[in-house]
């Protein structure tokens, strides 16, 4: 190994502040490529754990995360051995228990079989079930072992208590022939809410397998329960069989690729089973099977797909804008490097060898990227993302990020190898290059994509998604060249504190584009290559002869030293330099980039927040056949009389019903209305109650709604008595102020008393919302109050809703009177639809992202400061011996670099403001929804980002102020 090589290994470490901003980059990159596999085990551990959760404690064997084999292998429970092995075998079930049930009557069916308990005379029907543990599954306290578990209802008809002992007989046949065995009780369980069936998390699960009742099928029988041995010897005694059955529960915490692997193995086994039936389907003895595992798993997929689809592009920008950071600290390097390479060119190095050796230059540093990247995402993830597991997913995030990193080193190789490449034909001294207008390309560009975005009339898709970059990267071009107009010619004209029209050489150094010197002159000052500065100084230290510069006239030192830092930074703003451009641009686009992404985070968040509060009303919502049924004193409906009219007005003693804190009623029903031919809903509420149990959600569509309640809360009718109304997404109703509407037969006027675009528990039609005072009591007999004579539902009213701030909000309400709603659902049932998932696992990506985005714009401004403190060292040198002072030129520094993160802050907020009417073509993947996505720019992603732009001034200005431990004239040496 050459020295080259050598020192070329150990070489992108020791740059000091420059190996920093090469680590960070490559941490950055490092980071993009690693969070993606992250994210998406997580979404999808996430998406399956809560499908798991929501699996009601009523489900079915078919719906829960369980697996139940019922298989045809043999009569004695021996024979069943082979059945649990082959479960065991399977990944991630619990250790399979053996259950079994009686299928006597089913055998001998159609004849007559009855089973029976007794005890001191008195007979109950019940079957026998056996399971491995009855005290453990059973909800009831035990006394002994070797005996039957009797359910309450029959110990309390028995009267028999734990300890005494049973008689258990099968009968056969209408002749009457039985068998009889005795067995000791060991405990009386509870029963659940149908009054048959055990109580415990167990047995809902085996409704379906539990044998029936001998009398009434339709009804569980009570069951016998004992353990294994204890069933299997009653059995034979009593001439009855037993039907033995193997389950299992996937484990708790397993993750979505762990739960595929187990639904295909159960999938496997029973496939292997059901080819070797010897029973027909129609037989007691055929194979049942029943597991929910792979439909919890599909269901799962399902989520992460749409969570996939949403985040896939927000991934590849992340990977992007890492590559892009790379990119551009290599670009920077190579003008850093400028000298090194035309050096390396002389001796005779390749172009790939120079490459090469920037290959193995940035090893080191895009190693650390990747290890610091790795980690950065795992913990972002971990700490910040899904709620899902990581299990996985740690091999692919780091093949993922040393993947996008040795893209990134391959890049910096190449960058290298083409700066070299040029400096070996160097174009010819006639040649006149021309400077290609980029500024007003990148500006047709994006004035192109955003208008034909705004045209489109499809759904976004993922080039779309570049519109907002290309919008901002064109107004970065713009204000790269605000500085040097808002600096002005200011450092060309004549300086008044001097008192004289006089015009003065610049100082030597004072910009970059001023070659720095290459030896010390005289006692230690610079000493320009051009020759010494050696312009006389007045008593005060600044220049006084005058001279022409190769710009034009210039000026000096302003008369006041004070003044130095304000002109110094005017006139370095003043300098239009390609690299002053590129990092405003690109500082334009990550602040833009971060603001965007922080505004669309909250506005989808806010719009699926809105809609769900739409699309449900409530957080609770039971659907009911009137409101009657929840209040006990309601009133009937009068005694039709064929010979009088109906009463017309309020029913005499007719109510609402009482309800407690955090729940009200809510009716609805169609009605039409001569102002088009539109069907429209009617929404009856007491306002009062309503607005402290409705969503609202926190856009402005909502708020409105709110504010229209209180409306109409306040004056429930007007002057002369009719019904006021919320005319909700009603255009037809725009230019008038009543409305007449027809309630089956009956025909009333409303005052419209505010207009709505969305209001809670709206149906995606047009909506009137009226007090319920005003308007139920002229119904008469058909208002909805009123409890039916035959409980038959109300014709104009046929369903009533209860709307409550959670669930235990509706079981207060229902439980005091036993009533069984036909469906309660809610907000919580919305927010798992797969769309608004997506949506939230999403807006974690995109926080992410806007993180990359913003850190990308410090490494820009921090890239620039140190090239510029490079370039400049020798310039502040000078201007601080000739009398500005060594702590103004460092000012002077930081108050540049203020000011351009200000311009570039300032450039990003307008683009984003300009965006603003692009957002729901870009963010909006259910464009037909109410309330209409709004995007918003909300304060806390200004604060956040101008956060980030202090951040980056902040962070310059360190860089810039490093110092190197050697000599002074090291600052005229090229780095």
């Amino acid at each position: 190994m050459d020295r080259l090589t050598g020192a070329a290994l150990l070489g992108g470490v020791r740059q000091r502040a420059w190996s920093l901003l090469i680590t960070a980059a490559f941490l950055v990159l490092g980071a993009a490529g690693a969070a993606g596999p992250f994210f998406a085990e997580a979404s999808d551990n996430a998406a399956f754990q809560v499908g798991r959760d929501a699996v009601s404690s009523t489900a079915r064997q078919t719906d829960a995360a369980v697996v139940r084999l019922s298989a045809p292998v043999g009569r004695a429970s021996a024979d069943h051995q082979q059945v649990l092995d082959d479960l065991r075998r399977i990944p991630h079930l619990t250790p399979p228990d053996l259950t079994g049930g009686s299928i006597g009557a089913e055998l001998i069916a159609p004849t007559f079989w009855g089973s029976t308990a007794s005890f001191g005379g008195v007979s109950e029907r019940g079957r026998l079930f056996a399971v491995s543990s009855p005290a453990a599954e059973l909800d009831g306290t035990a006394h002994g072992q070797g005996g039957l578990w009797i359910p309450q209802p029959m110990a309390s008809s028995l009267g028999v208590k734990p300890g005494e002992t049973i008689t258990v007989k099968v009968t056969v046949g209408t002749a009457g022939r039985s068998r009889s065995a005795t067995a000791r009780v060991d405990g009386v369980y509870a029963v659940d809410a149908g009054g048959r069936l055990p109580a415990g998390p167990s047995w809902p699960l085996r409704q379906g397998d539990t044998p029936p009742d001998t009398e009434y099928e339709t009804l569980p029988s009570y069951l016998l329960i004992g353990d294994v041995p204890t069933i299997e010897k009653l059995a034979r005694e009593v001439d009855d069989e037993i039907f033995w059955a193997a389950e299992a529960a996937l484990t708790p915490g397993v993750t979505l690729a762990e739960a595929q692997r187990t639904a295909n193995e159960v999938e496997w086994l029973r496939r292997g089973y059901a080819s070797g039936l010897e029973f027909g389907q129609d037989s007691p003895r055929s194979m049942r099977f029943a597991s929910g595992i792979s439909q919890l798993v599909t269901d799962a997929r399902a989520t992460s797909g749409a969570v996939e689809q949403r985040t896939r592009p927000v991934e590849w920008s992340a990977i992007a804008v890492g590559l892009a950071s790379v990119l551009a600290v290599a670009l920077l390097s190579a003008r850093r490097r400028d000298r090194e390479i035309r050096h390396a060119v002389a001796v005779g190095i390749a172009p790939a060898r120079v490459g090469g050796l920037w290959l193995l230059e940035h090893l080191l540093p895009a190693a650390l990227g990747v290890a610091l990247g790795w980690l950065a995402a795992w913990q972002l993830v971990a700490r910040l993302g899904p709620p899902g597991a990581l299990a996985e997913s740690y091999g692919p995030a780091a093949t993922s990020s040393a993947t996008a990193v040795l893209v990134g080193v391959v890049a910096v190789a190449g960058v290298g190898a083409a700066s070299a490449s040029r400096r070996v034909r160097p174009a010819p001294p006639v040649a006149v290059r021309r400077k290609l207008p980029w500024t007003t390309m990148l500006v047709l560009v994006a004035l192109t994509a955003a208008g034909g975005l705004a045209g489109a009339s499809d759904a976004a898709g993922g080039v779309d998604l570049l519109v907002p970059l290309l919008v901002l990267v064109a107004i970065g071009g713009i204000a790269g060249w605000l500085p040097g107009l808002l600096a002005g010619r200011s450092h060309l004209s004549t300086s008044p504190a001097d008192g004289a029209s006089r015009r003065s050489t610049p100082v030597a150094g004072a910009g970059p584009a001023v070659r720095p010197a290459s030896r010390p002159g005289r006692a230690g000052v610079p000493v320009s290559p051009a020759g010494p500065a050696d312009t006389p100084l007045s008593a005060a230290g600044r220049p006084v002869s005058s001279g022409r510069g190769r710009n034009g006239p210039v000026r000096g030192l302003p008369s006041s030293p004070g003044r130095g830092v304000l002109w110094l930074a005017r006139r370095r703003l003043g300098e239009a330099g390609a690299e002053r451009r590129l990092a405003v641009l690109v500082m334009t686009a990550g602040l833009g980039m971060l603001l965007f992404a922080l505004a669309a985070v909250d506005s989808t968040q806010v719009a699926a927040d809105d809609r769900v509060a739409v699309a449900a009303g409530a957080e609770a919502v039971a659907t009911l056949e009137g409101s009657w049924e929840i209040d006990p004193t309601a009133t009937p409906v009068p005694a039709e009389d064929p010979t009088k009219p109906p009463p017309e007005g309020p029913v005499p003693g007719v109510h609402s019903p009482v309800l407690p804190p955090g729940s009200a009623v809510v009716w609805r029903t169609d009605v039409e209305t001569p102002v088009d031919s539109t069907q429209k809903d009617l929404l009856i509420v007491d306002p009062a109650r309503f607005r402290d149990v409705a969503l609202w959600g926190s856009g402005p569509d909502l708020a409105a709604a709110r504010k229209a309640l209180a409306v109409l809360e306040a004056a429930p009718a007007d002057e002369i008595g009719h019904p006021r109304a919320i005319a909700v997404g009603d255009p037809a109703t725009d230019q008038i102020d009543s409305v007449r509407i027809n309630i089956g037969y009956a025909v009333g006027d409303l005052t419209i008393a505010a207009r709505v675009p969305a209001f809670p528990g709206m149906e995606g039609r047009p909506m009137y919302v009226v007090a319920h005072d005003p308007i139920l009591g002229s119904l008469g007999i058909d208002d909805p109050r009123l409890k039916p004579r035959n409980r038959q539902a109300n014709v104009l009213f046929p369903q009533a809703y209860l709307y409550a701030t959670g669930a235990p909000g509706i079981q207060a309400v229902i439980a005091p009177v036993q009533v069984q709603p036909a469906r309660i659902d809610g907000a919580a049932k919305l927010r798992q639809d797969a769309a608004y998932v997506a949506s939230s696992r999403a807006r974690g990506y995109q926080l992410a992202v806007a993180g990359y985005l913003a850190l990308l714009a410090v490494l820009t401004l921090c890239i620039y400061a140190q090239r510029t403190a490079t370039l400049r060292r020798p310039a502040d040198l000078m201007l601080a011996r000739v009398g500005l002072g060594a702590a103004r030129v460092r000012r002077a520094r930081a108050l540049e670099f203020v000011l351009l993160t200000a311009v570039a802050l300032a450039a990003a907020v307008a683009g984003v403001a300009a965006l603003a009417r692009l957002g729901p073509r870009l963010l909006d993947d259910q464009p037909g929804l109410l309330p209409r996505f709004a995007f918003q720019i909300p304060a806390s992603a200004l604060l956040i980002t101008a956060s980030a732009a202090v951040v980056a001034s902040i962070l310059a200005i360190w860089v810039s102020s490093a110092r190197s431990p050697h000599t002074e004239e090291d600052a005229y040496r090229d780095d």
